[in-house]
């Protein structure tokens, strides 16, 4: 719907689809899920909220909502690959959901591993899970 006032157009829909959505995995029970405003957002209402569905491959759908750019799943399962998407709402009623981002949660055990190597004086130190429980460590001497 276009609305003309004092020689003003604006269009009045439903919001675009959020750009660059971003999935990083912050431990093995835990997801961020970052986004930026809809391409098409000029013109179109204020955006109000983002609606979030997540799900791993035996399709466990989980929905949530955020007020802003950014989310953390929480309370996921450790080692499991979880399909993310984000769609903004405003007055109006709900744009589109982006595509799917997948992301992995760390396997059990090596979120406490990665947090103790963090604090610790290594140089150009990579850590690696092979096959889980196995892991690789590698690091420069300081």
């Amino acid at each position: 719907m276009i609305n003309n006032y004092h020689d003003h157009s604006f269009l009045i829909a439903e919001p675009g689809i959020p750009a660059g959505l971003v999935v990083k995995v912050k431990s093995c029970h835990e997801l961020k899920v970052i986004w930026a405003l809809p391409d098409h957002h000029a013109g179109n209402l204020p955006i109000t909220g983002y609606k979030i569905k997540y799900s791993t491959a035996n399709k466990q759908n989980v929905h949530g909502t955020s007020s802003t750019g950014e989310e953390f799943l929480k309370q996921l399962n450790p080692g499991t690959t979880y399909s993310v998407r984000v769609k903004a709402v405003n007055a109006i009623g709900g744009g589109d959901f982006t595509e799917d981002v997948e992301a992995m949660t760390q396997p059990r055990g090596l979120s406490l591993l990665v947090q103790h190597i963090i604090n610790l004086p290594l140089h150009n130190t990579l850590l690696y899970c092979r096959m889980c429980p196995s892991l690789l460590l590698s690091w420069l001497p300081v």
